[in-house]
């Protein structure tokens, strides 16, 4: 089991102003008032009782990562400004090989959606990642939404990317529907 120790990049405005204070302190009593890992660690059962045995660092140097997906011997993460690849072989416990940018995403200061997560198309030719909209309405502008609320659809052979859906506001979570085989979030 991979799993994503992550928590919203910092912000400038974190802990600044009456608001500012209220929320690192309500964040703080919640346990989520700390920096992110920025790392996946890796979760294994040896004995199949449903209770890890082993913890490994995975992969680290992230950027609050978020959402995974393997297709073939390619693990795509999702960080919070981009999508990246890495190489994976059965049985690897850690990846030391630097990153393949794919794709950048919407992030910056202003990334309130901060979590992106992907699925790969059933014949693993395209993958699909998410990026939330920045905000409820757009009170920054139009301009700071620019490729969010959106799926972004990857090809992998070629690396061409466009928007797949949009107007979403901050679709998380994908699956292929069985019966349609369309696309949810």
């Amino acid at each position: 089991v991979l799993v994503a120790e992550t928590n919203a990049p910092p912000k400038p405005d974190d802990g600044t102003g009456l608001r500012g204070w209220v929320m690192k302190k309500v964040m703080d009593r919640a346990g989520a008032g700390v920096p992110s890992a920025n790392r996946i660690t890796l979760l294994r059962d040896r004995d199949h009782d449903g209770i890890a045995e082993t913890r490994t660092v995975f992969l680290e140097n992230l950027n609050s990562p978020f959402g995974m997906t393997l297709v073939g011997k390619d693990l795509y993460v999702a960080d919070t400004d981009r999508l990246l690849r890495f190489h994976y072989e059965t049985g690897d416990t850690a990846i030391k090989s630097p990153p393949v940018k794919v794709l950048d995403l919407t992030g910056g200061t202003l990334n309130h959606h901060w979590t992106k997560n992907g699925i790969a198309s059933k014949d693993g030719s395209k993958v699909y990642v998410t990026v939330g909209s920045n905000s409820k309405v757009p009170e920054n502008g139009m301009d700071k939404e620019e490729g969010r609320a959106a799926i972004w659809e990857v090809d992998r052979a070629s690396g061409n990317h466009r928007i797949f859906a949009s107007g979403l506001r901050s679709p998380n979570g994908l699956c292929w529907e069985p019966q349609s085989g369309a696309l949810w979030t």
